[in-house]
Formats: C-alpha cells, sequence, structure tokens
C-alpha cells in the first residue's frame, strides 16, 4: 500500500551482485514515481550500469529509465561471465 507517496519493492539480486549486496532478494521502500535508475542509486550499485547490467520488472527486461509500481519485482541481472 502506499502511504506518504512511498511504495514497496522486490529487488532480486543475482551472481556478484548478490555477493555484493549480501542478500538475493529484498523488500525495499522507495519513493512512488521512481525508476530502476534510481533503485540502483539508492542500493549503491549505480556504476554497474556500465557494465552491461540488464533488468527485468515482473519477468519483462526493461530500460533503466523504466517507472516503477508498487509492488513491482525488480530483477538485477550482470553479465555472466564463464570459462
Amino acid at each position: 500500500m502506499e502511504e506518504n507517496n512511498r511504495m514497496k519493492l522486490v529487488v532480486l539480486a543475482f551472481g556478484p551482485l548478490a555477493e555484493r549486496l549480501g542478500w538475493r532478494k529484498s523488500e525495499i521502500d522507495i519513493a512512488v514515481s521512481s525508476t530502476v535508475n534510481d533503485v540502483l542509486t539508492h542500493l549503491g550499485i549505480e556504476a554497474h550500469r556500465s557494465g552491461a547490467l540488464m533488468v527485468a520488472v515482473n519477468g519483462q527486461q526493461c530500460e533503466y529509465t523504466h517507472q516503477l509500481s508498487n509492488t513491482d519485482e525488480l530483477a538485477l541481472l550482470p553479465p555472466v561471465s564463464g570459462g
């Protein structure tokens, strides 16, 4: 429920991002009308934008400028590396 211009958002982190953040799934409280960019800044991982970080909202790949809605699920998908 939106209160005082805030909303709840579930964030899923994978790979090295999950290790860096210390969690794979978290619910965060963020301002209504926030974008994916705003969430990356809120989490302190905005530098990952330049590293080909893919993002998906509710299972659909989207741009960093995508405006989020209350109860959305945001997945942070870093590039896969292998050898």
